[in-house]
């Protein structure tokens, strides 16, 4: 179902988070100890050419879980963007890299919010980009 523009899912999940009019993902993992598929809804941005996540979990002191199951399968992951399900490769940026300070800023600047999640904790957040996987063809775009 489409609310202006935005599926029931990315409405919902925005509202009941306070992250108005953000793009949101499923990312589909493994879980690390169970073996069990997991799935999240997570914010995500396109900053120039890539697409991107933060692990915020809201400025926690621990990481999200669903990072810690991509972390356990080398980034192996699939991820659902309107309604489509792709298998996808995620990497995370090093914290001190020119590329994630480039992309933190550009996601500050899309949703202020994560600078509180900053402050909310000790840990650095860490920023994800994803690619797509393309049997025949390696990594891409998604």
């Amino acid at each position: 179902m489409k609310i202006t523009g935005k599926s029931l899912m990315t409405y919902s999940f925005t509202a009941m988070n306070s992250l108005d009019n953000l793009d949101v993902l499923i990312i589909h993992t493994i879980g690390r100890k169970t073996g069990e598929p997991r799935s999240t809804a997570i914010p995500y941005f396109r900053v120039d050419d890539g697409l991107y996540v933060i692990a915020s979990a809201g400025g926690q002191d621990a990481n999200p879980a669903w990072i810690h199951n991509l972390r356990a399968t080398q980034g192996v992951s699939e991820l659902t963007i309107n309604r489509i399900r792709r298998p996808s490769v995620g990497t995370e940026l090093p914290a001190n890299s020119e590329e994630r300070a480039r992309v933190w800023d550009r996601i500050l600047s899309i949703a202020p919010v994560f600078s509180d999640y900053q402050s909310k904790t000790t840990r650095i957040l860490p920023v994800i980009r994803f690619e797509d996987v393309h049997p025949q063809q390696g990594r891409g775009k998604l």
